[in-house]
């Protein structure tokens, strides 16, 4: 795991080396990444291949996990210190949660795959079909709420919170890929490979939903510097939606039920965009002159 990761910051340290040279107004900066990148490299290196005791190992790691998170603070200091193209930084972010997305639909194939129902995958049962809907559908209705907030125009007017923009998408990328992860729990649980409570099961998906429709909405307010009350009707509405997927699972009721509610959260979003949220937004991005 640390060789492949370290030949990706290799290449990222050429990138750096080779802005240097032809950018020489920010030949600084650019050697700060440089520098810290390595330093990073060297720990990771020494804490793959020195043997260290277990707790060392464990310090070393939370030390070096936070100077990698930190880096761009160390290296370049104010978000708008460097230049960066707020388009073009949004579409990396953009393109990067589809493909975290993506992977939800590889774990939705993949756990399914025995609830087909015989050795030529012919049989569809409910189960499976249950699984395949819930977690294409919560794919997509994710993928949809992502892209309703304009993040490239407000970032064009708001580039001092680029950190806020980046940083917050950690949690955000951590909610897609614990949908994910959930999503291959309920597959598990439904060819019966584990024995965990079917409530456990279905909070396993509820709980990364919510976490990353929170973030969603949380960035939208703190980019925009503006709350909307319709925001926290929808938002009311989405954790009552994976409540009663949660209360269903108490009660009872078929486990392929409780994953089709859950996967009807985030289109709650959806709807209220589509109908109302589209102007309350473009009113928002008027405010900060990105209309």
């Amino acid at each position: 795991m640390v060789a492949g990761y370290v030949v990706m910051r290799i290449a990222m340290v050429c990138q750096w080396a080779r802005a240097a040279r032809e950018a020489p107004e920010f030949r600084g900066v650019c050697l700060a990444n440089i520098r810290w990148t390595v330093i990073a490299q060297v720990g990771w290196v020494v804490l793959a291949f020195v043997g260290l005791p277990a707790y060392v190992v464990f310090a070393a790691f939370v030390v070096l996990g936070v100077l990698e998170l930190a880096l761009p603070v160390f290296a370049q200091g104010a978000a708008g210190g460097t230049p960066w193209h707020p388009h073009h930084m949004a579409e990396r972010y953009g393109l990067f949660a589809i493909i975290v997305l993506g992977e939800s639909v590889v774990g939705t194939v993949a756990s399914s795959g025995e609830l087909l129902g015989g050795a030529d995958g012919t049989a569809w049962t409910g189960n499976a079909i249950a699984v395949v809907v819930a977690g294409v559908g919560l794919t997509f209705g994710m993928w949809w709420v992502y892209f309703t907030t304009p993040f490239g125009k407000v970032l064009e007017r708001r580039r001092n919170l680029g950190y806020l923009f980046g940083y917050g998408h950690i949690p955000l990328f951590i909610g897609v890929a614990g949908a994910g992860a959930g999503l291959h729990v309920a597959g598990l649980y439904l060819e019966h490979h584990t024995e965990i409570p079917k409530t456990t099961v279905v909070l396993t998906l509820a709980l990364p939903v919510a976490l990353y429709l929170l973030v969603v909405y949380l960035l939208h307010t703190l980019l925009l510097s503006a709350a909307d009350r319709f925001h926290l009707l929808l938002i009311a509405l989405t954790l009552a939606v994976l409540l009663a997927g949660c209360l269903l699972a108490v009660t009872g009721a078929p486990p392929a039920v409780c994953l089709i509610v859950v996967m009807l959260a985030p289109f709650v979003t959806v709807i209220g965009y589509q109908t109302l949220g589209r102007e309350h937004q473009r009113r928002m991005l008027e405010g900060i002159g990105a209309g």
